[in-house]
């Protein structure tokens, strides 16, 4: 529901780039792809901590 409203507003034009909502909808726009890859895939992670532990070296 969300990308639909998104969609509705980029497409008539109704929300400046630079205006707090464009600078916001760009944002969680360029998130969306991880999101659904998340969603699709249960064997990702919710957090990454267990891979940050493991970069430095605390196991």
């Amino acid at each position: 529901m969300y990308f639909v409203f998104i969609g509705t507003r980029l497409m008539t034009q109704r929300v400046l780039p630079r205006a707090a909502l464009g600078k916001a909808i760009a944002y969680t726009s360029s998130l969306w792809p991880g999101l659904v890859r998340f969603l699709e895939n249960p064997k990702i992670p919710l957090d990454t901590s267990e891979v940050e532990r493991a970069l430095r070296g605390r196991d």
